[in-house]
């Protein structure tokens, strides 16, 4: 197969950024499998430049490509180009050429531009397995030919740098926007409803953060349009992220461990002295950093799935402590309850996790034995090669 992968110059510049690595990963995962990785550059998500156009068009003509895979979907511009066939509209340019279009979501769809995708044979790649549902109901004019469960992966050479003697006892890493975290709705018309969300899924971490929105919605009497709720999500869940955060650092802190953190805005919080504060670093100084690092904190929102940081942690050699475990206990481990080296928090008992960080600090041989596992599930299991793989079964079996 021949794969089209966009690259966005504009919306991350740089070289030190996960989009960049993502993107990087996806090319070596495209020549491992054997096909032909295509890379096309461009300036701007937005403004296609006519030259950009007539390049892209040349290109699909030249030799046509089988699969475009749009990363976080910020290329989704290319997808509005026309090619004219003999009408006054034109067929969009991918179908024109009969590529289907996957939107490979990092985050959660209602900060990634899914909809402005524009092709008959559109998929989404979702990092969360309920994210599928969430897509139809604030998307609903979006006319998917599919979802496909595809959390990113990660590059082998993050294991193969990773050192067999670590410096750091406990990481956390990730930034803290502390405008966030109170409340930012408070002085919308509609904060309670907001309120009300945002207890719900705290009370009940495993429960997806859309399903009881439109209950919500119409107990306040609210009529729950796709843009009112994507507006409530994103507001919400950034909410919740961030208050996660601080909440299981100050959590994990509360044991006395020697704890890490990196990202900007914590410098602006109290914390207790066993805690260092770095500062924001680019995405290779934090892949260095992980690296050195014994025990790893997840905190997460993809109830259902995962982020990069979960398997770049256990590709490193660390062990990962993380409240996902809808996807992630069957995945490292099917059938048992040992967790296959990871190991699960709940967020509605948090003081449990300092003092069970400390136990696995204090077993030397138990962590060794849990990084171990856990490493090999994620080398074998969860690369942007599996990735790949899943997403062309998928759309192009």
């Amino acid at each position: 197969m021949r794969i089209l992968l966009p690259y966005n110059h504009g919306v991350l510049p740089g070289e030190e950024t996960f989009y960049s690595h993502f993107h990087l990963g996806l090319v070596e995962a495209t020549r491992e499998l054997g096909h032909e990785a295509v890379r096309f550059d461009h300036a701007d998500g937005v403004i296609i430049s006519a030259a950009e156009r007539e390049a892209l068009y040349r290109l699909l003509a030249g030799q046509p490509c089988d699969l475009a895979i749009d990363l976080c979907c910020w290329s989704h511009s290319l997808s509005q180009q026309r090619a004219w066939d003999g009408t006054d509209t034109g067929t969009p340019i991918y179908d024109d050429f009969d590529c289907a279009c996957v939107g490979l979501l990092c985050d959660h769809p209602w900060f990634q531009p899914l909809q402005g995708m524009v092709s008959a044979n559109a998929w989404a790649a979702v990092p969360d397995q309920n994210d599928t549902t969430a897509i139809g109901l604030i998307y609903p004019q979006l006319a998917l030919r599919g979802t496909v469960f595809a959390p990113p992966g990660v590059r082998q050479t993050v294991a193969i740098r990773a050192p067999r003697e670590k410096s750091i006892d406990v990481l956390y890493a990730g930034n803290l926007d502390t405008s966030a975290l109170e409340r930012p709705w408070h002085d919308l018309p509609d904060a309670a409803l907001h309120d009300d969300l945002l207890e719900r899924v705290q009370a009940h971490p495993q429960m997806p953060l859309h399903s009881p929105l439109e209950e919500i919605c119409r107990a306040h009497g609210v009529a729950p349009t796709p843009g009112h709720l994507q507006a409530v999500l994103q507001k919400v869940e950034y909410c919740l992220r961030t208050r996660l955060r601080l909440e299981v650092v100050r959590a994990a802190a509360a044991s006395g461990v020697t704890l890490t953190v990196v990202g900007s805005g914590w410098d602006t919080m109290e914390l207790p002295p066993n805690v260092a504060v770095g500062p924001r670093v680019g995405y290779q100084a934090f892949l260095d950093i992980a690296a050195q690092a014994r025990i790893c904190i997840d905190a997460s929102t993809y109830r259902h799935g995962a982020n990069d940081r979960l398997f770049t942690y256990t590709a490193s050699g660390a062990v990962c402590f993380t409240n996902a475990a809808g996807y992630l206990a069957e995945s490292f481990a099917p059938g048992s309850n040992d967790g296959g080296g990871l190991h699960f928090y709940s967020t509605l008992a948090l003081d449990a996790l300092g003092p069970e960080i400390r136990r696995l600090l204090d077993s030397p041989a138990r962590l060794r034995e849990d990084a171990e596992r856990a490493r090999a599930t994620t080398l074998a299991r969860h690369t942007w090669r599996q990735r790949l793989d899943d997403i062309i079964t998928a759309v192009a079996p």
